[in-house]
């Protein structure tokens, strides 16, 4: 079993499979749809989507079927199945988003893992506990901000 499989099931699952059982589909559904009015045209949301897929592609965080599910959304959309598009575009837009979270909190935990913390003094400790908070609660921007300060604070 590839390891892949193994931290990437529970959050796929968590975002696909368990809206299904604790809604049902026709919720998901409806929700869906009320997403669809909220005034996005397509145009803005594949920009969007692309602009999403750049960002997690620079960084190397790219997921697998990201740019295929994109691909077929433009495929759709110029069929002019605009409401399948949209899905589609969303789905590849939200999976780039969850990449790039899921790399800033990879490496954030693979940063602090490599931290002594007897070795900070007390404000970079402080900083150190609230980073450890942040990747406990997947909070990928306020752990790559904290990161930051407390990498920058420890380098001459």
């Amino acid at each position: 079993m590839d390891i892949r499989h193994v931290i990437c099931a529970p959050l796929y699952l968590s975002l696909t499979v368990l809206p299904l059982f604790m809604h049902g589909p026709g919720v998901v559904v409806a929700q869906e749809a009320a997403a669809d009015s909220a005034g996005v045209s397509l145009d803005e949301l594949m920009a969007d989507t692309a602009r999403a897929i750049d960002r997690a592609s620079s960084a190397g965080c790219l997921w697998r079927d990201t740019e295929s599910i994109y691909s077929r959304a433009q495929d759709v959309a110029r069929e002019d199945d605009t409401v399948k598009a949209r899905r589609l575009a969303r789905r590849a837009g939200q999976q780039a988003r969850l990449a790039l979270s899921q790399c800033r909190l990879e490496h954030a935990h693979y940063q602090i893992g490599r931290m002594d913390p007897a070795q900070l003094d007390a404000a970079h400790r402080a900083l150190y506990r609230r980073l450890q908070d942040a990747i406990r609660q997947h909070d990928a921007e306020t752990a790559s901000r904290l990161l930051e300060a407390l990498t920058e604070g420890a380098e001459p």
